[in-house]
């Protein structure tokens, strides 16, 4: 029995010294021991510091589009020159030396000319011409159509693609029209010797069309009132004005002022031709009244 203890005993502790020894067996014996023994007695790893990810490329700043180049600024174009007007042709030989025989058309090329000279100051107002023209006529202070553009339209037959059409100039009128209007003005210097003349103009009235063809009309459907603006150095205070009118065929006639203002002479008329401005003190004119 004594016997049975001992060899129990030692194979104990050898057991014991085996285990303290030996730790592989006991890992076979229970694998999970040993590792949970080793990972938590052991210093645990410090895991790798993640790379920090590269900072992505800043995308390339695109390249700022070629600023497109200002158009050049388109030149102003040249003034046009204002055509040269052309002397209305003389068909009849008329004694107006410009003009057209009574009742007769004449064509020619026309332009519209914008100035000051169509334009007339009435009571210190600046007032415009009611139709389209060439006004060229420089020796007075404007020259200007009062009636109005419809009226106009009327009187000269304008029809489809065509409108009224105005030409004044200073006068280009030939010996035989200065004859006769010389020939007026000594009747009215008989009446009043003052009365002097001053400076003369062409006006014609007519149609443009569409190819600015201007034709003269003879003589309009009704009268077309103008304005005439004084030229300074012809104002004399307390004088009338009238005109002494010249038609194509020769014949005279004096006209007189309708307005009250000294600075302007305004007129009606159905036929056109040369007018010549002419003054005189007050009442040299009344038996034209």
């Amino acid at each position: 029995m004594r016997k049975k203890l001992l060899l129990k005993k030692a194979v104990t502790f050898s057991l014991m010294g085996v285990l303290a020894v030996s730790p592989v067996l006991i890992a076979h014996a229970n694998p999970g021991a040993v590792f949970s023994s080793e990972i938590s007695g052991g210093t645990q790893d410090t895991p790798d510091t993640p790379d920090t990810p590269d900072v992505p490329d800043t995308p390339d700043v695109p390249d700022v589009p070629d600023v497109p180049d200002v158009p050049n600024v388109p030149d102003v174009p040249d003034v046009p020159d204002v055509p040269d007007i052309p002397d209305v042709p003389n068909n009849s030989g008329s004694s107006s030396g410009g003009g057209s025989s009574s009742g007769g058309t004449v064509t020619t090329s026309s332009s519209s000319v914008s100035s000051a000279l169509d334009s007339v100051m009435v009571k210190g107002v600046k007032v415009f011409t009611t139709v389209a023209g060439r006004y060229s006529a420089n020796s007075v202070a404007g020259v200007i159509v009062t009636t109005p553009y419809s009226d106009v339209a009327a009187a000269v037959g304008a029809g489809t693609n065509q409108k009224p059409f105005a030409v004044i100039e200073n006068s280009v009128c030939g010996e035989d029209s200065k004859a006769c209007m010389m020939k007026k003005l000594e009747e009215l210097k008989s009446i009043s010797p003052e009365i002097v003349s001053g400076p003369a103009l062409d006006i014609w009235l007519g149609i443009s069309d569409i190819n600015n063809n201007f034709t003269k009309v003879g003589k309009a459907a009704r009268p077309i009132e103008f304005k005439i603006g004084i030229p300074a150095n012809f104002k004399t205070d307390g004088y009338d004005y009238a005109l002494i009118f010249v038609q194509s065929d020769g014949t005279t006639s004096v006209i007189v002022d309708t307005d009250d203002d000294s600075d302007t002479m305004t007129f009606s008329t159905d036929v056109y031709g040369t007018f010549t401005l002419v003054k005189g003190p007050s009442g040299s004119f009344a038996a034209y009244r």
